[in-house]
């Protein structure tokens, strides 16, 4: 769920807000930086993150006979 973590960016930080129609972050630490740049004042604030849907099964190509035995 949360496979970016293991790789820290500040756009996940709790002092980076996301500039828009950039790739860039302001920090309230080191000013404006790329998304992908990490200090060592980096903390993972998890209301940034954004889940992935789970893809929806389409199950109107299946019929009642490819569930009987």
């Amino acid at each position: 769920m949360f496979k970016d973590v293991e790789s820290p960016k500040c756009y996940f930080c709790e002092h980076g807000k996301k500039i828009p129609n950039t790739s860039d972050v302001v920090c309230s630490k080191k000013g404006i930086v790329s998304e992908d740049y990490v200090c060592k004042k980096y903390s993972y604030d998890i209301f940034k993150r954004e889940a992935k849907r789970k893809i929806k099964l389409n199950t109107s190509k299946f019929s009642q006979e490819d569930f009987e035995l």
